[in-house]
């Protein structure tokens, strides 16, 4: 966890920051996190704001299949970054499982274990409803695909 004062710290120092930011609703963000997302939230504010005068901010969000990967979640995603500015880039990112193993060999249950990568129609759609938030110029989605839905 990074504290806004670290973050304060780190960023003269820095000439590009990947934030990655997974759910709006708390609720869901504490379900799949264990924890809040208030201060991800209020670092992602600091981190624009840091971003509009001295830096480059490109925020990742990671699709993963019945967590993050919803409309609703995508477009709240979206129309945060546009209200706060400052995103050179928002990308995103499908899930993958390419961790399994090193879950395994921490003999840790991983509750993705059995996820399927997302289907192409669905990032499609997913990517036009970012698109649609003009969160940035540039929205990307990235990562290998599921062909057939």
């Amino acid at each position: 966890m990074v504290f806004a004062e670290q973050l304060e710290a780190a960023l003269p120092y820095t000439d590009i920051l990947l934030y990655d930011l997974k759910l709006m609703n708390d609720a869901e963000h504490q379900r799949w996190t264990g924890r809040s997302n208030a201060l991800i939230l209020r670092n992602l504010g600091t981190a624009a704001r840091w971003a509009k005068g001295n830096g480059r901010l490109w925020i990742r969000t990671p699709i993963i299949p019945g967590a993050t990967d919803s409309e609703e979640n995508i477009r709240a995603i979206g129309e945060r970054i546009a209200a706060i500015g400052g995103a050179e880039r928002w990308e995103l990112c499908a899930f993958n499982n390419l961790c399994i193993d090193k879950y395994k060999r921490l003999d840790i249950d991983w509750a993705f274990q059995n996820t399927p990568l997302v289907s192409k129609p669905h990032m499609e759609e997913l990517h036009a409803v970012a698109r649609s938030t003009r969160a940035s110029e540039d929205i990307r989605a990235t990562g290998a695909l599921r062909q057939e839905d």
